[in-house]
C-alpha cells in the first residue's frame, strides 16, 4: 500500500498521506483494520477512520 509506505518508510505526515488516499479510495472493514494494525506496529499515532 502506498499510504503505509509513505507513512512508515518515508516518514511522511500520516494526515497528508491519508488525504491523498481519500481522493481515490475509501478503505473499509478489513482494509482499515490492516492499516491501523500496521500503523500501531510501527508506533505511528494515527487511526484510519
Amino acid at each position: 500500500m502506498t499510504f503505509l509506505y509513505r507513512v512508515i518508510v518515508a516518514r511522511e505526515n500520516p494526515e497528508q498521506a491519508y488525504d491523498a488516499v481519500l481522493k481515490v479510495w475509501t478503505p473499509k472493514n478489513q482494509w482499515k483494520e490492516f492499516m491501523n494494525a500496521q500503523l500501531k506496529k510501527a508506533k505511528i499515532p494515527f487511526e484510519v477512520k
